[in-house]
């Protein structure tokens, strides 16, 4: 009996309509995964098929690479298994001790060659096994049945779980409501368990202490301030981006951060791009413009502005909040516009340069090295370049729709 280019080590036929077939000791059923054709069989001397016949689908053996990576009973969120030919689509793993997939753990295949296998939380604890040992994989279904895994058929190590530590208990509580620019120099988090001797902390970003920050730690708070020429986050696919802590060491290894079982990390701030304002000598009049743009970077339009301007001899700002409205355009621009009818850019009889002092685009209160000029306000007597001269009307009110006007 013939099938593909298969050594049989026997056939054995067990009824009228079944044969079991036999792989000889390290044979294999095909050089390549596809369709196994049975391509002759004979019985008696006698011809039992025509051609050739469809028997299975072959498919890739897979593979599990041993290791002794450190896993700890309940802080460790997952273990990577690597190795060959695994199915993306449906691959089941058997473990020892006993875990099953969807109530112990959740099974991810992220490649051919990576899988990775996360704790499922539990109201009552989670824990990979109820003590210190081996985490062996016994057997593997990568869709052609159980595959034993030798060492020798006990199955291979893929991790080495030890007690949790005394320092392993620390935590970082998450922080939503912190707002910071890049360039802002000081953030605190709080947590729990830190080490104020030896605590470090591993960031998403790769910011070093050291080399970006210092610290000073505190049991219950870490207060980190950043050196000159580092950033918190040097640049983000949008404006604001997440600050994430990814784990924290008080002393007896990494503890991962998170606030669910994969641990991806804790949240500690939102960082905004830091703003930085266009200076600009454009000419506007103090009423009869209505808005112009200022441009620069840093704005989201995840956040309206705060502008602080420059306050004039002897006076407050120039111009209220409440006078004038902010429109985010985009990252680079923002549309200025007055409030009110009569409203005006500087009081009346005053004109200059208007100077933007402070800013807020999301971060806080960003005040400029120097108040930077971003539009001259001219009077509204002063004629035009062009040589049209414009009075302003300050007693005709219209209504914003249809007007019907009757002449007395």
């Amino acid at each position: 009996m013939e099938v593909g280019g298969a050594v049989l080590q026997r056939a054995a036929v067990k009824s009228d309509d079944t044969i079991v077939l036999e792989l000889a000791p390290g044979g294999r059923w095909a050089e390549f995964h596809g369709s196994l054709l049975l391509v002759e069989a004979q019985h008696g001397g006698k011809q039992l098929i025509t051609g050739p016949v469809f028997v299975a689908s072959v498919i890739p053996t897979p593979t599990v690479y041993p290791s002794d990576r450190m896993l700890y009973l309940t802080v460790s969120p997952l273990v990577m298994i690597n190795g060959t030919n695994f199915n993306t689509k449906t691959t089941a793993l058997f473990f020892s001790p006993r875990l099953f997939g969807g109530r112990d753990v959740i099974i991810f295949v992220e490649s051919s060659t990576t899988i990775v296998v996360s704790l499922v939380k539990k109201a009552e604890g989670t824990q990979w096994a109820d003590e210190p040992g081996a985490l062996k994989l016994v057997a593997i279904d990568t869709g052609a049945g159980r595959l034993l895994l030798r060492e020798d058929l006990g199955g291979v190590t893929i991790a080495e779980m030890q007690a949790d530590l005394n320092r392993h208990s620390l935590s970082v509580e998450t922080h939503e409501e912190v707002t910071m620019y890049q360039s802002s120099k000081v953030l605190t988090i709080a947590g729990q368990g830190f080490n104020t001797g030896n605590t470090r902390f591993r960031f998403g970003n790769g910011l070093l202490e050291g080399k970006n920050f210092t610290q000073i730690v505190t049991p219950e708070s870490a207060t980190f301030t950043l050196e000159e020429g580092s950033k918190w986050r040097q640049d983000a696919p949008a404006w604001p981006a997440p600050l994430i802590l990814l784990a924290a060491d008080a002393g007896d290894g990494f503890v991962p951060l998170g606030a669910t079982i994969a641990k991806t990390g804790r949240k500690v701030a939102t960082i905004y791009e830091d703003p930085r304002l266009e200076p600009s000598l454009q000419e506007i009049g103090r009423t009869l413009t209505h808005d112009f743009y200022l441009g620069g970077t840093g704005f989201t339009k995840a956040f309206r502005p705060i502008i602080a301007f420059e306050p004039l001899a002897d006076r407050h700002a120039p111009i209220n909040r409440d006078e004038f409205m902010v429109q985010v355009v985009n990252r680079t621009a923002v549309k200025l516009s007055l409030a009110s009818f009569g409203g005006g850019w500087m009081p009346r009889g005053e004109t200059g340069n208007l100077r933007v002092r402070a800013i807020n685009t999301g971060g806080g209160m960003y005040t400029m090295n120097e108040p930077v000029p971003v539009v001259v306000v001219v009077s509204d007597d002063d004629p035009h370049r062009s040589g049209i001269h414009h009075k302003p009307d300050y007693v005709t009110q219209l209504y914003q729709l249809l007007v019907y006007f009757f002449p007395e």
